[in-house]
């Protein structure tokens, strides 16, 4: 009976070891599992945080660009309409010093 009782106690010592091994491995996991949790619940608010970071930068680069275009246009046309209208400038005053020369050969002819 001494031995029986010596045998069951070892085999429930065994059994309590192994139990508090799985116990550990059980905890380990668990902390794993938390972790992961952890992870992917903060992960794709980084996710958004990046994107919208990469797409700010893409839409401020696209912004430049535009205004550099605009900016371009902007003083190609003031340049164009410049040479335009010192264009008709030039004619009006062409218009203008042909008709007092008239004026004046008139006032020459009458004089005479």
């Amino acid at each position: 009976a001494h031995n029986d009782t010596k045998k069951s106690l070892h085999a429930v010592r065994v059994k309590l070891v192994a139990a508090q091994m799985q116990l550990v491995k059980t905890k380990k996991k668990v902390t794993e599992l938390q972790d992961t949790v952890t992870h992917l619940e903060t992960a794709p608010q980084k996710i958004v945080t990046q994107s919208k970071s990469y797409r700010n930068t893409r839409k401020s680069k696209r912004n430049t660009k535009v205004k550099q275009s605009l900016q371009r246009t902007n003083s190609t046309f003031k340049e164009s309409q410049e040479r335009r209208e010192s264009k008709e400038q030039q004619h009006v005053v062409e218009d203008l010093e042909t008709h007092i020369k008239t004026l004046q050969d008139d006032y020459d002819r009458i004089e005479m």
